[in-house]
């Protein structure tokens, strides 16, 4: 008798598992003012650029210019409803190294999260110039919201 509960007790969490897993694939349906929407909203939203400019050996010189756009989603037909969970992240690096080298980085980001969303957005930037007459110059301008 008891393995006859246990079996049915299992049998019920499998079941109420499954209509968790269910109802989080189809998470982009749901009805808004009598409208069933569908067109995946999705849950999360990751967003990433690196950009490594680097000015190595003797008398080089590296220029790099870069324009990032993120954003999460914007949910079904420009509604407002958004996804979960936005990341945003942009890595910069710039380098001069070795002998008189010149290594030049602008670097322009705008990030922003979903409508009703956690949002994280952030920007590393690293600068350096490494050895003998070498320059190195990085401008990162970041709107976040």
């Amino acid at each position: 008798m008891t393995s006859i509960r246990r079996s049915i007790s299992f049998a019920a969490l499998a079941g109420a598992l499954a209509l968790s897993v269910t109802s989080t694939a189809q998470a982009g349906e749901f009805k808004d003012k009598g409208q069933h929407m569908t067109g995946g909203i999705p849950l999360v939203t990751s967003n990433s650029v690196t950009a490594n400019n680097t000015a190595a050996g003797i008398g080089n010189k590296a220029d790099q210019s870069v324009y990032a756009d993120q954003s999460g989603a914007q949910g079904w037909r420009g509604k407002g409803y958004g996804g979960g969970y936005t990341d945003n992240s942009t890595n910069a690096t710039n380098l001069a190294a070795g002998y008189k080298n010149h290594a030049t980085q602008d670097v322009m980001t705008r990030q922003s999260g979903s409508p009703g969303a956690l949002t994280l957005n952030r920007v590393d930037a690293m600068n350096m110039a490494v050895g003998e007459h070498n320059f190195a110059n990085q401008r990162v301008m970041t709107k976040q919201r």
